[in-house]
């Protein structure tokens, strides 16, 4: 049986003051390098509060690579952790799980990456005159 999804090689890597290196899969960079996800450079993480407190200078766009690993994490201790269980329950073989495990990892960090693309400016302090009444930055992610 071919693999659907084959191991992925990290290209790169980010200094996250918190979770250490984290390495992005290449098809996370082509994300990454777009200019949408790049705008969240400038978008704070914590809206207007860097004018009060000079250090709360976190951007959307080092929360959102922090997320995407947290992300992956998550669902691969899950899976992991629940390995027996899952297996006997969907009656999958150690190579489908192995495949499946993969999949499920891989579309968790994007998901985690791709979470914040819809945030307006000044985070959630813009968002009522960015968007309309209606519709919420997570239907524009």
């Amino acid at each position: 049986m071919a693999r659907k999804y084959p191991q992925l090689e990290p290209v790169g890597e980010f200094r996250d003051p918190v979770h250490g290196f984290i390495e992005p899969f290449p098809h996370e960079k082509q994300i990454i390098d777009t200019t949408e996800f790049q705008r969240l450079r400038r978008i704070s993480q914590l809206g207007l509060t860097s004018y009060v407190y000079h250090g709360a200078e976190h951007s959307r766009f080092g929360h959102s690579i922090g997320v995407m690993h947290l992300a992956g994490e998550a669902a691969r201790r899950i899976l992991v952790n629940n390995r027996a269980f899952i297996c006997e329950q969907l009656n999958w073989s150690d190579e489908d799980f192995e495949e499946e495990s993969r999949r499920v990892v891989v579309l968790a960090r994007v998901a985690g990456l791709v979470h914040d693309l819809g945030h307006p400016p000044f985070s959630h302090a813009g968002g009522g005159r960015s968007f309309s009444a209606k519709i919420e930055h997570e239907q524009y992610s």
